[in-house]
């Protein structure tokens, strides 16, 4: 995902990429997209933000599946 093409604004298309993985519940890559965001300065609190929310959900699913 680190090569966009060349966009004006590829941490903000990194944001969006990761925000419609977490609605298909596709949380790696999800992560992986705003990771890949904090490379960049305007995004790079919201994305480290979502890092964490992220995480949080993968560990919530984690405890309901029963997985240890």
């Amino acid at each position: 995902m680190t090569d966009l093409g060349g966009l004006a604004r590829p941490g903000s298309a990194n944001m969006q990429i990761g925000t419609a993985y977490y609605n298909l519940k596709r949380y790696g890559q999800a992560m992986q997209a705003f990771k890949e965001a904090t490379a960049f300065s305007d995004y790079r609190g919201q994305a480290k933000q979502w890092v964490v929310f992220v995480s949080q959900q993968i560990e919530r699913e984690r405890v309901v599946r029963g997985d240890t």
